[in-house]
């Protein structure tokens, strides 16, 4: 799912050989709020703060479908 967000567009570059794993350091800590029952604000809080401080996207918005999306993935996995 982050991967089809690809909010630095660095997806279509896979087959030039771009990254696949680009946003594989989101995941443990996404799973680990989630786990901890993480909330629709909390989830979009982590993700903007991602792209802020580490990704360097500063205010780079989050849209709430990939939230959405993120927590009916969760519900259904559980």
């Amino acid at each position: 799912m982050l991967n089809e967000w690809d909010p630095l567009g660095v997806q279509g570059a896979q087959d030039d050989g771009g990254p696949y794993d680009e946003y594989d350091c989101m995941l443990g800590p996404l799973i680990t709020l989630m786990l901890q029952g993480a909330d629709r604000g909390s989830v979009g809080a982590y993700l903007r703060t991602e792209l802020d401080e580490h990704f360097g996207l500063e205010r780079q918005g989050v849209p709430p479908e990939v939230v959405d999306r993120i927590l009916a993935w969760w519900a259904s996995a559980r």
